[in-house]
């Protein structure tokens, strides 16, 4: 289960069909699993639902049940070994919001990254970036700086962002071995990074919870 660790999930109640996105907190503990909800209503009520998670590293379908709820952040409960299956191609992982310059048709904008696969990124820009543009971008992380070259695959205003931010992904050039060895070095520290941060938020969220927990039982 570490392997979805700060990865994006799917959750579906499997009484209604009903729908909620997150991202995975923890994956740790044998038997759960910590979920930041980012779409949808939660409910709390002890009906299994059914998590589609996905990494670089593997999928996953998973029957569960859902547990305690604090601050958006749910607490399954998973009562069978999870079935590790081949990876797909569109997993994503929660990056670190790393500063970004994006120059495409003579323009500049700014922006923050999202999130990373495989192929691209998925990133907060202060313009609209129109599909099958070729952009090139600047990316500011504590490994110094780094330039890819890139296709934007979609542009869309953000949902709860400001107006005239968009979300955007981008597809990373990488069919020459140096633009290959560059993206892979990019890729490799952002992911590493990804995971030591939502090491430490979910630290915080157990605690969170825990003392939530032990202050119900005092009542």
């Amino acid at each position: 289960m570490v392997r979805f660790l700060n990865t994006r999930v799917t959750i579906k109640r499997l009484r209604d069909g009903k729908k909620l996105y997150g991202w995975v907190l923890e994956s740790r503990k044998q038997g759960q699993v910590h979920v930041k909800i980012t779409k949808g209503e939660i409910s709390i009520d002890q009906e299994p639902y059914e998590l589609t998670l996905s990494s670089r590293l593997g999928a996953a379908v998973v029957t569960c049940v859902l547990g305690v709820v604090v601050d958006q952040t749910m607490l399954f409960a998973i009562p069978k070994v999870i079935e590790i299956v081949a990876p797909t191609s569109v997993s994503r992982i929660a990056t670190p919001p790393y500063q970004l310059t994006i120059s495409f048709d003579g323009k500049t904008a700014v922006g923050t990254m999202l999130d990373i696969a495989n192929a691209g990124i998925g990133v907060r820009c202060s313009g609209e970036v129109p599909k099958d543009t070729v952009a090139t971008i600047e990316i500011l992380a504590t490994f110094g700086r780094k330039s890819i070259v890139a296709v934007s695959a979609y542009s869309s205003p953000g949902e709860g962002m400001e107006p005239g931010w968009y979300r955007t992904g981008f597809k990373v050039d990488a069919t020459s071995r140096l633009s290959q060895a560059n993206w892979k070095h990019i890729f490799d520290f952002v992911v590493e990074q990804a995971i030591i941060e939502a090491q430490h938020n979910a630290r915080e969220g157990s605690a969170l919870a825990s003392g939530i927990s032990a202050s119900r039982r005092a009542a």
